[in-house]
């Protein structure tokens, strides 16, 4: 992909110009799914500021794949799945669903209070439960979305959909720098009945 990563005193940074068409991705290596694909609920909590540009926080996602599973290398956007917007406009904190839906909150025309101060540090929290998903800015709720009453693609939060992999993006085709710290994951225990 695009862009640049480095981490440097427990702060990643994210860098990306705007020659580059290219969707930067940091993954997280990890899946927070079960061995049999069931997505786990989980909470994310992290900081971010961005100076410049559009950036992301990817979670229920993962890299695109062919008809036969295979991931599809040197794919231009590199990622299916849902990211909250971290950029500095004022849909900062919103949901959309990347090679899905598109905006899910907010939708369409609907009014949006992002609470994000731009070129500050900001304090964030995800909440995925089943098909809940809530979004906190500096301590404020600013996106709750019940993604079961949607129209999908492809089913999220289910066997068919999306694993609970974590990235963070740069957008391709603009100049972006976005720094990230103090990330936390908490996973429940699960317990079958």
């Amino acid at each position: 992909g695009g862009g640049t990563w480095s981490v440097v005193d427990g702060v990643g940074t994210g860098i990306q110009v705007e020659s580059d068409p290219r969707h930067g991705l940091l993954w997280i290596d990890e899946s927070f799914a079960d061995d049999d694909g069931a997505t786990w609920d989980f909470a994310v909590e992290l900081e971010y500021k961005v100076d410049k540009g559009c950036s992301g926080f990817y979670f229920r996602s993962r890299q695109p794949v062919d008809a036969e599973g295979a991931v599809i290398p040197d794919h231009h956007i590199g990622v299916e799945g849902i990211q909250v917007e971290v950029d500095l406009s004022d849909r900062c904190g919103g949901l959309y669903e990347t090679a899905g839906r598109g905006w899910i909150a907010p939708a369409g025309d609907e009014p949006f209070e992002s609470l994000s101060r731009n070129r500050q540090w900001n304090r964030m929290a995800v909440f995925a439960h089943g098909r809940m998903i809530d979004i906190w800015i500096n301590g404020r709720r600013v996106a709750s979305v019940d993604t079961a009453g949607l129209k999908a693609s492809r089913p999220i939060g289910d066997r068919k959909g999306h694993s609970c992999n974590f990235a963070f993006q740069l957008h391709g085709s603009e100049d972006v720098e976005v720094r990230f710290r103090n990330i936390r994951a908490v996973v429940p225990e699960r317990i079958d009945p």
